[in-house]
């Protein structure tokens, strides 16, 4: 690593980005030698690897690497437009200009919102504000960030909708859905925490340009020669129990999350995912998140970014995967009118699969990705499928591959999850018990069987889920799970015996 802006990089030098993509680095030593505020790694634990998200300029290799489900940023010319229609500074469109006015007031986010322990629905998380540069008060005590959905109507601002100009690739321009626009005002320091987007869609996103006076000393350059404005840490769709634990969010009305930045090593999994840095620069390439990856966002300077979701028919197991988590919520997301409604209609999916036949020709290399899509509105919970349709889809080619056996293992562990436990998503059963702290997780070893990790979470319900943060309580509590030798090594266990643990529990 090079400490551009600490070491040997004289006063004033901006630090730079000279990391090579995809290659696996000490994600803390990471964000420090970029410069980050220490808020964001000097408490990190040093086992987490990070990954710098590559720019592919070819669509091929775009297409591959979200075929791995994987993030990546595309050719500028799929946000060029965008940047040529702002100006040279596109906070100064924004706030500078008529549209600054709100001719009804907007609410957003103060940086607390979904902290770990925050309650999931209170007033102090909210800001209204009646002009767009009040986003980016700096003498407010949280910072600030407001994501605007377009609308039609007297009440939406003046303001161009510069989310029409992002392009798409052709192998997603086709066979997509519009769902959604956003412009997304944030001020430096605000923090999205983890999250997915809604419904199964990807979302194209860049950031605005800004102007070069703005840079500060401390501004970071990234890998493209642009100024870093947001930084996006995406982990994989499998990791999802690691990063939020929705049945502590039903129980306790509190946000229940991985603490990125202060999370000590032996509170983590055995085995962590990678992260994927996304760093996106002002007026730079666009980014595109593949669906139903879980990821949170800092901001670390006051920007302006502008999205565009859209649905794919060739990943509508995305859209099922998506519903099917939410309905672990008690506090669901709202669904597409096209998700909720459409999809129950046979019209529509009769559609869908003969529009899926002409694309699979089109674009061949989407073939496999495509028959996974069509098996998914099979699913008669989600999906109204008439018989000729159903016909038709089990006429079609197996769709036995890494992609449906990874969705199936992930889904699974949905359905064997209980309160302080959860199956981890691979081929060999695994389990593995967790605790909280006031909305913040601990995690247990990874054992071979469900009595194993009830085991250990009957040690965390016990001791651990009543005490506060920073308890010297806590590294005993710890230290007792891993110490745990649970008697039953046997590798199942039957729904009576279960039940006798969760009673002996709660």
């Amino acid at each position: 690593l090079q400490f551009l802006y600490f070491i040997g990089s004289g006063v004033g030098q901006m630090p730079t980005v000279t990391e090579k993509p995809d290659v696996e680095y000490c994600l803390r030593d990471l964000l420090q030698g970029w410069g980050l505020e220490d808020t964001y790694w000097k408490n990190m634990s040093s086992r987490w690897r990070g990954v710098v998200v590559p720019t592919l300029e070819k669509d091929d290799d775009a297409r591959d690497c979200l075929l791995e489900g994987k993030p990546c940023f595309l050719n500028r010319k799929y946000s060029a437009k965008v940047h040529d229609a702002c100006g040279e500074d596109g906070v100064d469109l924004i706030t500078k200009g008529k549209g600054n006015d709100l001719k009804r007031p907007k609410l957003a986010f103060n940086s607390s919102w979904g902290r770990p322990g925050a309650e999931l629905i209170h007033e102090e998380h909210l800001v209204p504000i009646k002009k767009f540069s009040e986003v980016f008060d700096h003498t407010a005590p949280n910072p600030r960030n407001l994501q605007m959905f377009h609308r039609t109507g007297e009440d939406e601002p003046d303001i161009p909708i510069l989310p029409e100009l992002l392009r798409w690739p052709p192998f997603l321009e086709e066979g997509s859905l519009k769902m959604d626009k956003a412009t997304r005002l944030s001020q430096r320091n605000a923090l999205t925490t983890w999250h997915l987007d809604d419904c199964g869609e990807f979302v194209l996103q860049t950031a605005l340009k800004r102007h070069p006076s703005k840079d500060r000393p401390q501004s970071l350059t990234g890998p493209n020669g642009g100024t870093v404005v947001k930084v996006f840490f995406v982990t994989s769709k499998a990791s999802y129990d690691i990063i939020t634990q929705d049945q502590e969010q039903n129980r306790n009305a509190i946000f229940a999350q991985l603490d990125l930045w202060n999370t000590p090593s032996e509170h983590l999994p055995d085995e962590l995912p990678v992260v994927r840095i996304c760093l996106v620069e002002a007026g730079g390439h666009p980014l595109i998140l593949y669906p139903n990856l879980p990821h949170t966002v800092l901001t670390v300077e006051d920007s302006c970014l502008v999205e565009e979701r859209r649905l794919h028919i060739s990943f509508l197991d995305e859209v099922v995967y998506f519903q099917i988590r939410s309905r672990q919520t008690t506090s669901p997301p709202i669904m597409y009118h096209w998700v909720k409604e459409d999809c129950t209609k046979p019209e529509t999916t009769k559609d869908v699969f003969e529009a899926l036949q002409l694309y699979m020709v089109k674009y061949p290399k989407m073939k496999t990705r495509s028959l996974v899509s069509m098996y998914a509105m099979l699913n008669d919970d989600f999906f109204t499928v008439d018989q000729k349709t159903k016909l038709a889809i089990h006429m079609q080619p197996e769709k036995s591959d890494a992609i449906s056996r990874d969705t199936a293992l992930v889904v699974d562990t949905i359905k064997h999850q209980v309160y302080g436990v959860f199956k981890l998503p691979c081929e060999t059963p695994k389990y593995m018990a967790y605790g909280h702290v006031r909305g913040v997780p601990i995690f247990g070893p990874t054992r071979d069987t469900m009595a194993q990790a009830l085991s250990d979470r009957k040690i965390y319900a016990a001791e651990l889920d009543f005490l506060d943060k920073g308890s010297p309580k806590i590294p005993a509590v710890v230290e007792a799970v891993r110490a745990n030798n649970p008697k039953d090594q046997s590798a199942t266990i039957n729904a009576a015996e279960k039940q006798a643990l969760l009673d002996d529990l709660f």
